[in-house]
């Protein structure tokens, strides 16, 4: 997809029944991935662009085949609508975003080979219907925050704070705001702190990225 479009329409990929992968130009300004856009399409895969704010009820609904769907570094996704993924092919484990602040009713229900979804800190409070693995989903409990939404088996995620250690791996700073300091530019080496100026950090990896022109950094903080 060119950088310049902001929207995916409404089953755009309905049924598609060739094989194929999606890539998006670098620097891509899509802000939403509208209803059942890919709706048992035969997609098997696509990274989507960090611009996405919004992906809307059903987009990948049905669609077997997709294998493998991750994140661009710097996510600012905010909702998940209804049935985005009900029966996709998803395998393994899937790395929800940060950013993310609302996620719909049987997200990932019937995904039979998707085994865990692990979530990060974010500066917002995340709100989760209760039967988003319903239906013979393969993930049968979740970590998440403290502060998250959610009336499904659950168990507590720690999430780090200014001065956690750091040093075994960069993940260890998994609240938005925060970076693994390895260089000990903003803090004492080896540990968790929040970005500096010029730099925002998801909480997703446990690093910072240098903000570009235009990007929106009101959601992680620095």
């Amino acid at each position: 997809f060119p950088a310049s479009i902001t929207k995916i329409e409404y089953s755009s990929f309905f049924h598609c029944s060739n094989t194929f992968s999606v890539n998006f130009e670098s620097g891509s300004r899509i802000i939403t991935i509208d209803d059942a856009t890919y709706h048992s399409a035969a997609l098997s895969s696509i990274i989507i662009p960090s611009s996405v704010k919004v992906i809307e009820n059903s987009a990948f609904n049905g669609c077997t085949r997709l294998t493998s769907l991750s994140f661009e570094s710097g996510s600012q996704l905010l909702t998940i609508g209804s049935g985005v993924f009900w029966a996709a092919g998803l395998v393994g484990s899937f790395a929800m975003p940060a950013s993310v602040t609302n996620i719909g009713s049987l997200t990932f229900g019937a995904c039979t080979s998707l085994t865990s979804v692990s979530f990060r800190c974010g500066l917002s409070v995340l709100t989760m219907s209760d039967d988003v693995f319903n239906f013979n989903s393969g993930v049968t409990t979740v970590s998440l925050p403290i502060t998250a939404t959610y009336g499904g088996i659950r168990t507590t995620m720690t999430c780090s704070t200014i001065g956690t250690d750091c040093t075994a791996n960069n993940n260890i700073c998994n609240t938005a705001g925060q970076f693994c300091d390895k260089g000990g530019d903003v803090g004492i080496v080896n540990t968790c702190q929040l970005s500096p100026m010029g730099y925002f950090s998801t909480g997703d990896d446990g690093t910072r990225i240098l903000c570009n022109l235009g990007f929106s950094i009101s959601s992680t903080g620095s």
